[in-house]
């Protein structure tokens, strides 16, 4: 079976959380938090906005865009064996953009940078060329709004793509000598 990469599988298994690594990838972790359904409202309505206006969402100052693509899932082959499926908040070229909401700020996913360093490695295979992405951060407790910048360097790609293939190889691997893949496998084809 091939591996289908995501961002949110290959980080949560570099984290160490492999049970929950496992849940997500075959899809049996249902868990929704208040705070995660909150935040799914807030990016539906922000790519609404944008949709709209072609404008970044009026809390992160209405900023004409040039080319937005808001929210949507992606698929590219990596290697014969692996895919990398991702769904980036907007990509407008060269820049992506990530909406997050809560207190965590932007600055902190900035500083960890692995997922926008993954998508700028599908949205350059599949032939848009990105140099930047913007961490775009509203917390709706104190209502504040505020950016951060990643610049997107050859190092960073390199260094991704070699994230998704080690990642990606050791969780491929452990699936496959489990027999996970024969236990949940259809699963994926169900809900693919």
């Amino acid at each position: 079976m091939k591996f289908r990469a995501s961002y949110t599988v290959l980080s949560l298994w570099k984290a160490g959380q492999w049970q929950r690594a496992i849940e997500t990838y075959f899809k049996l972790d249902k868990f929704t938090t208040r705070e995660m359904q909150e935040g799914k409202e807030y990016h539906d309505q922000w790519k609404d906005e944008i949709i709209k206006t072609g404008k970044l969402p009026a809390v992160f100052g209405s900023t004409p865009l040039t080319n937005p693509i808001p929210e949507n899932k992606y698929v590219v082959s990596i290697q014969d064996w692996i895919d990398l499926v991702f769904i980036v908040d907007c990509i407008d070229a060269p820049v992506i953009h990530e909406f997050k909401t809560g207190k965590q700020s932007s600055e902190a996913y900035a500083g960890d940078d692995l997922q926008t360093s993954i998508y700028a490695v599908g949205t350059t295979l599949l032939g848009h060329y990105i140099n930047k992405a913007m961490y775009h951060h509203y917390d709706q407790y104190t209502k504040r709004a505020e950016n951060s910048t990643v610049w997107i360097t050859d190092a960073k790609l390199e260094d991704a793509h070699n994230q998704i293939l080690t990642l990606g190889s050791e969780m491929h691997d452990y699936l496959e000598k489990n027999g996970l893949y024969e236990q949940f496998g259809k699963r994926l084809q169900v809900t693919n």
